[in-house]
């Protein structure tokens, strides 16, 4: 079998391919540009502190807007929240007192990040399980799953 051999016309589809292969793959999802994985951890644990800055400061407009449209939410009660506009109508009728938050781990994989740790407040302490998404420039709360912490540890009678 004989292949044919690249003539001068087969070179600009060449150099078409390569110039609109990797803009097809970017239109399949694939996030542009890569943030550095120091600059996600120092922008998660800035966005923590603003959340609990607005959360004590009662800044319901605040909070409400660190949710993406989509986010679900898990109070501790067991309720399930979808939608920032559900998120931000069940924020303004807390009226809890302030908290702090203690973050155990936070892991990171391309403009996705899970944060897993403990919210302290005058009722006691929950762990929660927090999943953000990074746009464009901001990081905001995808889904977020609060447990109050009980004595015991899982498993045990």
């Amino acid at each position: 079998m004989r292949f044919p051999s690249l003539t001068r016309s087969s070179i600009p589809l060449l150099a078409a391919l390569a110039v609109g292969v990797p803009v097809a793959a970017g239109a399949q999802g694939i996030e542009q540009p890569r943030i550095p994985l120091r600059t996600a951890l120092n922008e998660l644990s800035a966005f923590r502190a603003e959340y609990v800055a607005a959360a004590n400061k009662h800044d319901h407009a605040a909070l409400g807007s660190m949710f993406a449209p989509d986010a679900i939410m898990i109070t501790s009660r067991g309720e399930q929240l979808a939608g920032r506009a559900a998120i931000a109508k069940m924020l303004e009728a807390d009226t809890s007192s302030s908290f702090s938050i203690n973050s155990d781990t936070t892991r990171v994989v391309g403009h996705t990040a899970w944060d897993v740790g403990t919210v302290t407040t005058a009722e006691g302490t929950s762990r929660y399980l927090a999943v953000l998404r990074r746009g464009l420039k901001e990081w905001q709360l995808a889904s977020l799953a609060v447990v109050p912490q009980s004595g015991g540890t899982m498993g045990s009678k």
